[in-house]
């Protein structure tokens, strides 16, 4: 297993220089570290998969895992991130995409959401939402589990289908038609579920 912390979560969170200008206030304060990286034109989101791309070398560099088995996990904003990553590099295998907004464009429309600032990137909805990345990632395994409404309350599978209509139907056409589950599940369920996620193929 390698858990990695984000740039800015855990471990990753920066520090405040001991002299000179204090713009950022590590912990106390993601909303500084977000606009002056929109202002620098480097997004967090952004960084934050070069991250996750970076991982992806790291673990392909030991000789102890199994390159054809690498399953990505990620959690609320983080699923955003592991899921670009999943997009931009065929090494996942598989991923699991836990508590995250269901859709980008869920928030445009409400009026108070739970993802904070750093997980934003600026136009993204004029070329795509989050379903569309998901369907992009057929035939390999991407499960939803708790996909939620902008405000962070996890939406009914009956709606999500609804949402996923087109990756859905992607899997279908690649004859991958297990593929992407959108699973809702209370959480003394959720061990179960990611070991059958593990023992995807």
């Amino acid at each position: 297993v390698c858990s990695v912390d984000l740039r800015g979560l855990g471990f990753s969170i920066p520090h405040p220089a001991a002299a000179g200008p204090v713009f950022y206030h590590g912990n106390d304060n993601q909303e500084d570290y977000a606009w002056a990286s929109f202002t620098l034109g480097k997004p967090v989101l952004g960084q934050r998969v070069w991250d996750c791309l970076r991982c992806l070398d790291y673990l392909e560099s030991r000789p102890d895992v199994d390159r054809k088995r690498i399953h990505g996990f990620g959690e609320h904003g983080a699923a955003i991130a592991l899921l670009l990553a999943g997009v931009l590099d065929d090494r996942l295998c598989s991923l699991m995409l836990d508590s995250a907004v269901a859709t980008y464009r869920s928030i445009v429309e409400s009026k108070a959401y739970s993802l904070t600032l750093p997980w934003f990137a600026y136009g993204i909805l004029k070329h795509f939402d989050l379903p569309d990345l998901v369907g992009t990632l057929a035939p390999r395994p991407c499960w939803l589990l708790n996909a939620t409404n902008a405000e962070g309350e996890p939406w009914p599978e009956t709606r999500l289908s609804s949402i996923y209509r087109d990756a859905l139907e992607a899997y279908k056409r690649g004859g991958a038609e297990k593929g992407l589950q959108l699973l809702v599940r209370p959480d003394h369920e959720i061990p179960k579920v990611l070991d059958n996620w593990l023992k995807t193929e």
